[in-house]
């Protein structure tokens, strides 16, 4: 804005019309700014889902693997789970 000591209200209307241009401006980039940032979180967690998902579906496949393999040490194992837990839970 002009520091000029004889500041014309036409002059004041145009400082004025200016700011409000920035202003605009900059309000709009600040929208974009963020509408763009919205959008990158939504797509990471995307990301982080199907990588989790994946994850999880690996792990399963690989238990069901040892358990095809092995159906005998994976009954025994299921037991002596079972049998563990209903001592951790049994009343006295």
């Amino acid at each position: 804005m002009a520091t000029t000591s004889n500041n014309s209200p036409d002059q004041l209307r145009e400082d004025l019309d200016r700011l409000r241009g920035d202003i605009s401006a900059l309000s709009s980039s600040f929208q974009q700014l963020m509408g763009d940032a919205g959008e990158e979180g939504v797509a990471r967690a995307k990301n982080a889902v199907r990588g989790a998902k994946a994850k999880v579906d690996a792990g399963s496949d690989a238990l069901e693997g040892a358990i095809v393999q092995r159906p005998l040490v994976s009954m025994l194992v299921a037991l002596v789970i079972g049998m563990v837990i209903g001592k951790l839970f049994e009343r006295r």
